[in-house]
């Protein structure tokens, strides 16, 4: 072969090596997106009473040193233990978040979405892109009247190996940390009023199908996981009072519940409560600035169990209804439940009027505003009726009685009769109350030494707590109308010096196990003063007894 072929074969080789070169760079630069790009990944987790989960994840995506990348998308998938209620996509623009769309896609069998860039986005050395996808979830905690648990993914779910990591989850305020159940080491550390759980890591494989179970002791104020579908409040504006219904429709993921608190205006009365069958019992504590109501459905309601009821109560509406140039205005609260509320209206009427609907949808409950509507005009026709037509009886009623009286003059005799509260019946209340409290003091013994379990417990304490709150209207009135008898003012006054006494026991035993649950006791020392409690607290039952067998018991 002559020089000048090996030449031409040489050129020939060279520019074939360029040009594969050249198309290995080009191949490089369009799939770097899955191949050479550095992800730095930081996921915030932040749990809330209710076993609310707000995760939000970081993505900080640069090219190698010396290199360039083009990123077309970006693909977040989420694990089976997360499914969101919201999901918001984010990238970072001119020292500000700016939200973008993105499409759900499933890769593999996995959920997740993907964020696609109009312009392709080159990521240069020294360049980098930043998104977030924040989530909200529901489901991810369950509990036990003991101890509630949150499993979560630890890594997200992506197309890259994760080059730097760091993961911190935030308990809910007043929550003990127990232990984290995981196949990698966490940390925890105390901040303030709250727990913190925390793993950082390097180079870890994608797609790594990591789960973490945090244990925690919930606070005194996080007893109810639920999952509240809809939610409905209906405001009747009549001629000076508000009759307001609620309508729930919940599913219980946490401890059996044996009733539901709701918080009502401090005026509120008529209050009932009905489900699909008829009337629920109910039990309401009057404060200064609310009524609080506790709602027990027939049979306690279990985890995974649906409750659909409602309840109706009146209110004065003299601070919620203003009028102004001939129209009526409405402003009132907005359901106040901490949990999150998948559908949530109100409606605003007059009787025999249209109907004003508010349609808020999913909301938190900080996202709810209060309930701002004019009200319809309607007829005031209804409401004057009966007016009108006692009136007009008490006119003639007068009128007869006027005639009469000209007529012949007579007195007028009228007896009353009424069912007078007894001695006895005062006596035989305290008794039973009695009973109640004594039991409630036996079922706290069993459960020290371990003869009853925990659940047990609480539904035996709920049933005798409900009959204390049952006796105590009435022994207040009978109370009041004994209390003008001279002979019964002293043993009264030591059974009510008694009872303020038990009362004030009570507070301090809930208390001090609010300190140990949030460690500003120590075991020993909470030891020492629940047994002085104790102590003390069967004292003034005893001192209530003598009270009650002075009285002729």
């Amino acid at each position: 072969m002559s020089s000048m072929k090996i030449s031409k074969v040489k050129t020939l080789t060279l520019m074939a090596l360029l040009c594969a070169s050249m198309l290995s760079s080009y191949a490089y630069m369009a799939s770097g997106e899955t191949e050479q790009l550095f992800v730095d990944i930081d996921r915030s987790v932040k749990i809330v009473r209710g076993g609310i989960v707000f995760l939000n994840d970081t993505f900080t995506l640069s090219a190698p040193e010396g290199s360039e990348a083009i990123v077309t998308d970006f693909w977040m998938g989420f694990s089976d233990t997360l499914t969101p209620e919201r999901s918001i996509f984010e990238v970072w623009e001119f020292d500000s978040w700016r939200q973008v769309d993105a499409s759900g896609l499933d890769i593999q069998g996995i959920q997740g979405s993907r964020i696609e860039f109009t312009v392709p986005i080159t990521l240069r050395a020294g360049t980098s892109l930043t998104l977030r996808a924040s989530y909200l979830s529901l489901d991810s905690v369950s509990g036990t009247s003991t101890a509630y648990a949150a499993i979560l993914p630890v890594f997200p779910v992506i197309d890259y190996n994760i080059s730097r990591y760091q993961l911190e989850v935030e308990l809910p305020p007043g929550a003990i940390f127990d232990q984290v159940i995981s196949p990698i080491n966490m940390t925890q550390i105390e901040v303030g009023d709250h727990w913190n759980v925390i793993y950082l890591g390097e180079n870890i494989v994608a797609d790594s199908g990591v789960y973490a179970s945090i244990l925690y002791t919930h606070s005194t104020d996080d007893e109810l996981l639920l999952v509240v579908d809809d939610v409905s409040r209906s405001i009747t504006v009549k001629s000076s009072i508000l009759v307001v219904e609620d309508s729930y429709s919940l599913t219980n993921k946490g401890p059996i519940l044996f009733g539901f608190p709701l918080e009502l205006p401090p005026d509120a009365s008529n209050i009932k409560a009905r489900d699909g069958v008829g009337t629920l019992e109910t039990i309401a504590t009057e404060s200064d600035e609310s009524k609080e109501v506790a709602v027990f459905p027939r049979s306690p309601i279990m985890p995974g169990d649906r409750w659909v009821f409602s309840v109706t109560y009146t209110t004065e509406n003299g601070e919620h209804v203003s009028t102004a140039g001939g129209s009526s205005h409405l402003s009132y609260p907005n359901i106040e439940l901490p949990h999150f509320i998948r559908g949530l209206e109100a409606t605003v009427s007059r009787v025999e009027s249209d109907v004003v609907r508010l349609t808020y949808g999913a909301t938190l409950q900080s996202e709810r505003p209060a309930i701002e509507a004019e009200i319809p005009s309607g007829s005031i026709m209804p409401s004057l009726r009966p007016i009108a037509i006692v009136a007009a009886f008490g006119l003639v009623v007068a009128a007869i009685v006027f005639l009469r009286r000209r007529k012949k003059p007579a007195r007028v005799e009228l007896t009353l009769e009424a069912e007078v509260p007894t001695l006895k019946e005062f006596i035989e209340k305290q008794r039973e109350r009695i009973g109640h409290l004594k039991a409630l003091e036996s079922l706290e013994e069993e459960l020290e030494e371990g003869k009853i379990e925990k659940d047990q417990y609480e539904r035996l304490a709920a049933e005798h707590s409900r009959g204390v709150s049952k006796l105590a209207d009435s022994l207040k009135q009978l109370e009041r109308e004994l209390a003008d008898e001279p002979e019964l003012s002293e043993p009264l006054k030591e059974i009510k010096q008694a009872e303020g006494e038990f009362t004030r026991i009570a507070s301090d035993l809930r208390n001090l196990e609010v300190r140990l649950r949030t460690r500003r006791v120590s075991r020993r020392d909470y030891e020492r003063r629940k047994r002085d409690r104790i102590r003390r607290r069967g004292l003034a039952i005893k001192k209530i007894e003598k009270a009650i067998e002075s009285l002729g018991g």
